[in-house]
């Protein structure tokens, strides 16, 4: 995972503004992070007039921003109905609702630190937590050209050590016929605590990329109950994946 101290270049806001209103003109996915000397009052007000579909990331302290704007159907499809099958699934396995333990809370802005705010495409918070805390998983989708990016968010949530996994889904080009989910965890940074600006967590990718070929099969994802909020009950949630591929491709045939 890229270091907290690999900063992106600074631009402008008017720059920034003009290259989100070129990607909702034309539809095309945009994602990336840079710095801009803005408020963030000023920098939020300007991009969020672009669009609804913008999901935003601010660090006050190295002025770094994170924009994303997925536009397209296939991005709102993968999220949701890996939403839907993930509470399902619970329910099957476990015969109760998923919402008397975590609750699905969308993309809510959540302030990572007392510098950082950030929304994800998805996350579900436990109830177990103050209304007002962090989530116990996110999801981010994005495509293959932004992938960086994309384990540049995960930094983000697991550097707080209160996020337990961030689920990365790359959607690729339907050419290419390829979905692809990470799971990636926070763990305790190598690197002592008060070194430098190392952070006291960082971001481990659980287990090898699962990937999702058109036709050839659907691995299962596998999600320690742990990691939902629910520590009381041992093991994981299983949850088979060709309904969820077989409509993320509908979509994007």
């Amino acid at each position: 995972m890229a270091s907290s101290l690999e900063l992106p270049r600074y631009v402008t806001l008017k720059s920034v503004r003009n290259d989100l209103q070129r990607a909702v003109k034309s539809e095309t996915p945009l994602h990336y992070g840079v710095r801009i000397e803005a408020e963030w009052e000023q920098v939020e007000k300007a991009l969020t007039r672009c669009s609804k579909r913008v999901r935003l990331g601010h660090d006050a302290q190295t002025q770094e921003l994170i924009l994303k704007y997925m536009p397209s159907l296939v991005h709102e499809t993968a999220t949701q109905v890996l939403t839907n099958l993930i509470s399902m699934e619970y329910y099957t396995q476990q015969q109760h609702n998923i919402l008397q333990h975590c609750t699905p809370c969308g993309a809510t802005r959540y302030k990572l630190n007392s510098k950082r705010v950030k929304e994800p495409n998805q996350s579900f918070s436990s109830n177990a937590r103050q209304i007002d805390a962090l989530p116990m998983f996110v999801i981010e989708v994005g495509v293959s050209e932004s992938y960086t990016q994309l384990k540049r968010d995960a930094d983000w949530w697991l550097e707080t050590g209160d996020v337990h996994i961030v689920i990365l889904v790359i959607v690729q080009s339907a050419a290419s016929k390829a979905l692809s989910i990470e799971i990636w965890e926070s763990t305790p940074s190598p690197q002592p605590p008060g070194a430098g600006d190392v952070p006291a967590f960082v971001a481990r990718l659980r287990s090898g990329r699962l990937e999702y070929l058109q036709g050839q099969g659907a691995p299962s994802l596998v999600l320690n109950y742990a990691d939902l909020g629910i520590p009381n009950i041992p093991g994981a949630l299983t949850v088979p994946m060709a309904e969820w591929s077989t409509l993320v491709w509908a979509v994007l045939s």
